[in-house]
């Protein structure tokens, strides 16, 4: 049994040492390998450093001869431009200035205006013979001819040619007077009738021209408005 034993341990013995070996050797290509594979990576890096810095060179080379040739442009185009000259006024084109005040040169470019009528001291408010203007005779109230009490209202404006204004303001009450005398002869049936026609107007312009006259042969007062007509 002891023989047995012992060639038993003695193989043991053997395997574990071959084992040992292996596992020594497996390790060292290991350590070979990776030493390896790192060279070329510290290779490899290096390598893009050198070519990195080479371009960062190149670039910086590179921008100092843009700014040099924008530098020259600009020089070229300041170098094309001609300095701008101030015109400083001659001796004689001062004295034109001064002896043709802004007053002066305006008759020259446009003329004066024109003077009104007014301005000129004629008087505005002369009318001449061809000229029509309007005159309020006023609002009239009177009573109607019916045996009941009635009464009519009615408000008369003239149109009167030439310079008649004067005489119309002077004369108002007893042209007033006349159409107040015309209406009282009116029933209320006829006024209403007479305003409708237009005979009450036609009636009341004859009255005030043969009052005023006439001028050579015309008729002085041309037009009667009633633009007011109440009854009651």
């Amino acid at each position: 049994m002891s023989t047995k034993i012992r060639t038993l341990l003695a193989v043991i013995a053997v395997i574990v040492v071959i084992l040992i070996v292996v596992g020594l050797v497996f390790k060292a290509s290991k350590k070979g390998r990776s030493g390896g594979t790192s060279e070329v990576k510290t290779e490899t890096a290096t390598g893009t450093e050198t070519t990195e810095g080479h371009s960062g060179e190149e670039k910086k080379t590179d921008k100092p001869e843009e700014g040099h040739g924008s530098a020259t442009n600009t020089e070229d185009k300041t170098a094309t431009k001609p300095p701008e000259e101030k015109k400083e006024p001659t001796e004689h084109e001062g004295e034109h200035a001064t002896e043709h005040p802004p007053e002066q040169a305006s008759e020259h470019g446009s003329p004066p205006p024109a003077h009104s009528e007014g301005s000129s001291g004629h008087g505005s408010g002369e009318k001449k013979p061809g000229d029509v203007g309007r005159f309020q005779l006023g609002e009239f109230t009177a009573p109607a001819r019916d045996e009941e009490v009635h009464y009519i209202k009615i408000e008369v404006e003239l149109e009167f040619t030439g310079d008649l204004e004067k005489e119309l303001t002077e004369r108002k009450n007893e042209l007033r007077d006349s159409v107040t005398t015309i209406i009282m002869k009116l029933t209320i049936q006829r006024a209403k009738e007479d305003y409708i026609d237009r005979f009450l107007h036609q009636e009341i312009l004859n009255k005030l021209n043969e009052i005023l006259g006439l001028t050579g042969n015309k008729k002085r007062i041309l037009k009667i408005f009633i633009p007011s007509f109440l009854v009651n």
